[in-house]
């Protein structure tokens, strides 16, 4: 069992797979060496551990069953899973910080995400107008020529049913949408303009949630902007655009304008500390590595007490970003003092000091 945790380690998310993405993408990204730490893969082993994930793991949930092998069951839920000497538990929390650096600075950056909401907008628009027709492998067409207007063709949102359909589906779509002339695709057409131009939407206001462990949010107003639905913001900021108290009433602010999201990120393991779940072993055992597998040593997890120096203050963290549609910078103005205006109404609701001044507003 343990040669599938190489791939994918149910145990705590340490595996070739990210180790080969976080440093291809940290090479692309930030123009690092691209190298992961080797010790890493010269120091991992096959041991035996309690289970760290038992509502998790798959071998755990179904050692119950007749036909599975004895190795959770039979082993007091322990496993042959990978583990690593005491001393590498920095680099595998060195590991994981890492990952929360890709997601924080590449995966959920706000122009990565703008880019991500206008790709979609430019789908959404096309889908009505747009079709992709279905087609055997030893068919010859091209996407828009007369021929196949005859052929059952499928919208874009499902193209999913049709396999020949969906290879059509990638990268190259914008392209052939960008070159139709159909009048109904001209709105996807001037945003696909737009989109190359490199005019994203625009990120007019980002709000941290505090948790002091990750899951409970401390502060009373944040827990009631977190509780609430994207949508239901979205409507909350535009009815604050229509009062009278706005600083600037001539501009029409529509929910079409505003996009909410709510965003968390973590360390890989939500607000718990995946280094826990990992097993290590001492020096004196390393020895015993060599041994039948029934006689593999046992690896212990470390307390957070040997490594407190390399443990953030919180491993999850989540956000609250406003995005504009519109790229007027008035507008987007317009936008961010509605925003701060619904943060204002939320604050007196729940009995919360002021948005501006606290130490923890990014504007």
């Amino acid at each position: 069992e343990f040669l599938y945790d190489v791939v994918s380690n149910r145990h705590s998310g340490l595996d070739v797979d990210k180790v080969d993405y976080l440093a291809r993408d940290d090479r692309r990204a930030f123009g690092s060496s691209g190298i992961v730490d080797p010790l890493l893969i010269e120091n991992a082993h096959v041991a035996w551990g309690k289970c760290g994930r038992p509502k998790k793991c798959w071998r755990c949930k179904d050692s119950h069953n007749a036909h599975v092998k004895p190795s959770a069951d039979k082993n007091n839920g322990e496993h042959l899973m990978i583990c690593y000497p005491e001393k590498m538990v920095h680099n595998a929390m060195a590991f994981f910080k890492q990952r929360f650096r890709n997601h924080q600075k590449l995966y959920t950056h706000h122009n990565t995400n703008a880019a991500c909401y206008m790709i979609c907008d430019i789908l959404l628009l096309a889908d009505p107008f747009f079709c992709l027709p279905t087609a055997d492998d030893s068919d010859d067409f091209e996407m828009n020529s007369p021929e196949n207007e005859t052929k059952l063709r499928l919208p874009i949102s499902r193209a999913n049913v049709n396999p020949q359909s969906y290879l059509l589906l990638k990268d190259s779509i914008l392209d052939v949408i960008a070159v139709t002339e159909d009048v109904n695709l001209r709105p996807a057409r001037i945003l696909i303009n737009r989109f190359r131009s490199h005019k994203l939407y625009k990120r007019v206001s980002e709000q941290a949630i505090v948790s002091h462990n990750g899951n409970d949010i401390d502060i009373p107003w944040q827990r009631k902007l977190w509780s609430m639905e994207e949508s239901e913001i979205v409507s909350q900021i535009v009815k604050c655009s229509k009062l009278k108290s706005s600083k600037d009433v001539s501009l029409d602010l529509s929910e079409d304008d505003v996009i909410v999201e709510k965003r968390q990120i973590h360390h890989g393991m939500g607000a718990e500390n995946p280094v826990s779940s990992m097993r290590f072993l001492p020096k004196s055992q390393l020895s015993k590595l060599r041994n039948a597998p029934e006689d593999l040593p046992r690896a212990e997890q470390i307390p957070e007490s040997d490594y407190e120096c390399a443990i953030p203050r919180a491993f999850l963290m989540r956000t609250v970003r406003i995005f504009c549609r519109n790229d007027d910078k008035e507008v987007c103005d317009h936008l961010t003092t509605c925003y701060h205006q619904f943060i204002t109404l939320v604050q007196k609701r729940e009995g919360d000091q002021p948005l501006l001044g606290r130490p923890d507003f990014q504007p």
